[in-house]
């Protein structure tokens, strides 16, 4: 790579960074699913198993009254509470997680920060961001569709009770005993086990856990630009240029390019579940700073295709594919609309930066 603008040597650093993000999330999703595995599904499976076992000795035949009786409502509930209390254990764990690699994140961004200003960062002093804020927003502050950390692992408790709840009451329905119903819930060893009400927990599980540790590294480096707001003069949203980026992401790119949002508001990384965007602190220049000193020249930027120009935005990427390819992206109608220049990415989101549907876009661009 050649010498790069301040920015675009930030984002380059940013662009390498977010592969050891990834790795961390990868290992918090196996600790994750390690905890799942190990000790709440096996316990919610014991829940049921005797449960429905104390029921079947009694001799119930009737399926209404089985699940208006005693026992049942007791194993339902049990059921309730082993995973109330296995998913309160996996969010003490993941804030844990969150909340070290946001300080790490934090701690990073000051020394990228350093690192750009090169031989003038005399001329600028440098503040550390307060770990009191971003241990609070690791976990207080709402992300991806508007939930914070709290909010989300209740819902996946309350997804997974709702799930062993209809099969229960579909396997007695179909006059299924115990282990078959308990298959239901655990998956059979002959599939893998995806064919159970498990697999789909461990699958939002780890949706979760990759959408938290981005919001958290995230977190950090906000911070960190906020406590250095006379040398940051805004935010820009960072989306990988490759057909897995999804149009939100690259309409928030496009727009933030063009004007970035401010510091202290504006939209942030993660935008939805398993968004791997980043926003990057966009520096005052050289001169804006009182330096006497020219900028370097532009460098370049990752991309699926290798390296462009680092002022390329996700919608000069996607332009620059073929039609396929931008269906991938967009769907086809979209798509057609987007080549024939009737709608471009930010024509694509409404105010509160969700997909417009294509009857609601195609009115909007009638």
């Amino acid at each position: 790579m050649t010498h790069t603008t301040v920015n675009g040597w930030l984002q380059a650093k940013a662009i390498a960074r977010s592969a050891q993000v990834q790795r961390v999330a990868t290992r918090q999703v196996n600790l994750i699913l390690k905890m799942l595995n190990g000790h709440v599904f096996p316990e919610l499976t014991l829940r049921v198993e005797r449960g429905l076992g104390r029921i079947a000795s009694r001799g119930r035949a009737k399926v209404a009254d089985v699940r208006k009786s005693v026992g049942y409502k007791k194993t339902v509930n049990g059921v309730k509470e082993t995973a109330k209390n296995g998913y309160a254990t996996l969010r003490t764990t993941l804030t844990n997680g969150m909340t070290e690699l946001a300080a790490s994140e934090a701690a990073w961004q000051l020394g990228a920060l350093d690192g750009v200003l090169g031989p003038v960062s005399r001329s600028v002093r440098l503040t550390p961001a307060d770990g009191n804020r971003v241990r609070q927003f690791v976990s207080s502050q709402p992300f991806g569709e508007g939930g914070v950390l709290s909010s989300y692992v209740k819902d996946l408790s309350r997804k997974t009770v709702g799930a062993i709840e209809r099969q229960m009451a579909l396997g007695l329905g179909q006059g299924e005993d115990v282990m078959q119903i308990v298959r239901r819930i655990r998956g059979t060893q002959e599939r893998g086990f995806k064919d159970g009400v498990f697999h789909g927990s461990r699958r939002d599980a780890e949706g979760l856990v990759r959408t938290a540790t981005n919001h958290a590294a995230n977190v950090g480096r906000m911070e960190t630009a906020a406590a250095n707001a006379d040398i940051v003069k805004g935010i820009v949203w960072d989306a990988a240029l490759d057909l897995r980026t999804c149009p939100t992401c690259g309409a928030l790119e496009e727009e933030s390019r063009a004007n970035p949002y401010p510091i202290d508001s504006g939209p942030r990384p993660p935008a939805h579940p398993r968004c791997r965007c980043a926003a990057l602190p966009v520096l005052k220049s050289y001169r804006e700073l009182g330096i006497d000193r020219d900028e370097a020249p532009e460098g370049f930027r990752a991309s699926m295709d290798g390296q462009v120009p680092a002022s390329t935005t996700f919608e000069e990427f996607l332009r620059g594919k073929s039609a396929d390819d931008q269906d991938i992206v967009l769907g086809a109608t979209r798509g057609r609309m987007f080549r024939e220049g009737k709608a471009d990415l930010l024509d694509m989101i409404d105010q509160r930066n969700r997909p417009l549907s294509v009857p609601e876009l195609e009115k909007l661009t009638a």
